[in-house]
Order: C-alpha cells, then structure tokens, then sequence
C-alpha cells in the first residue's frame, strides 16, 4: 500500500476568494453597532422624554401609595411638578409640621408637558400648578389637584405625558392603583 506524497495532497489555491465566517461575523456585529449608534443620535432623546416621565410618575406614585399604607402617622403625597429645565416627581410626608421630602427624582424635559384630565376638567401641570395626589392610609386616592384646582378621585386621574412623540397615559384609579392606559 502506498501512502500519498505530500507533493499529491491538495492544497487550495493562495488567491481562494471568500471570507471566513469569523470576518462575517465581525462585519455584522460592526454594522448593527454603528447603525445603533446612528439611529439614537436621529431620533434624539426627546423621543424618550415622555415614556421616561411617565415611568417615573407611575413608580413614585406607587411608592406614595405604599408609604401612606405604612405610615398611618402622615399624610403622603406624590407630586409631579416642571422645576427649572427638569421634571421633579417627589414623595412628601405631612405628619403636622409641614411636607418633609421622603424622595426625589429629576429628568430633562426636553420638549415635554403633562396635562391632567379628570371628568370635564383638562389642566396643564406646570410649576404654579403642580400635581398633586393624596393618599389615605389604606391607600386609596383621598384627593388631587392640580395648583389650585380640586380633582374629583371617583373619577380616576388621567395623566398625558406628551412631547414629540404620541403621548404615555396614565390612569391613577380611586383605590390609588396607577396604571399606563386611560381611566375606565
């Protein structure tokens, strides 16, 4: 039996065109980065403005909502207010001497408002008129407003967060439960 020469086994050819699969790969991976990348800086981050403000409204609500359960003690409060160039949406306790701040969050604005509709009533928050939403210590809605203005609970608080995008609703219902989505 006769082994082959090394002279006798095939070798491609020096000038074989094609890529490796690791060169693919790596072409792929490169591409989908850069065009990440590309697309966040057209879109902008106002594009983002509004689901982030409304993500925002709807956790420091419940977190109210939870700390009124547990501190029978006080009244709590979720407000929603435009500070400067920033939203703030902050969590304040009132056992008697005045709101002490429990918590607080801050985004950009960036080209974005709120507005609050309850029945009839459709009001803008801004900062002469911020929104206010009081909870009892079982937790439900005990009042709201809007600056100045009384909210009816019974009805449900919808809150809009719009900007240049389609705007993120809100439904903040009488038991206080906060939901994205219009009041039934």
């Amino acid at each position: 039996m006769r082994t082959p020469s090394r002279a006798s086994i095939a070798k491609p050819p020096a000038s074989a065109g094609g890529f490796t699969l690791v060169e693919l790969i790596t072409v792929v991976l490169l591409l989908g980065i850069l065009s990440a990348f590309a697309a966040s800086r057209m879109l902008g981050a106002n594009v983002y403005t509004p689901a982030l403000v409304a993500g925002d409204v709807m956790s420091v609500t419940r977190l109210a909502q939870q700390t009124a359960m547990s501190r029978q003690d006080a009244v709590v409060s979720a407000i929603l207010d435009p500070d400067a160039s920033d939203w703030r949406t902050r969590v304040v306790a009132n056992a008697g001497a005045g709101d002490t701040t429990l918590y607080t969050s801050r985004m950009l604005r960036r080209n974005s408002g709120a507005t609050v509709v309850n029945g009839a009533s459709s009001l803008t928050v801004t900062a002469a008129n911020p929104l206010r939403v009081v909870f009892d210590g079982a937790g439900n809605v005990a009042s709201a407003t809007v600056g100045a203005t009384a909210l009816d609970p019974s009805l449900g608080i919808r809150v809009e967060v719009s900007g240049d995008t389609p705007a993120y609703v809100l439904c903040v219902a009488p038991t206080g439960f906060v939901q994205r989505g219009t009041c039934a």
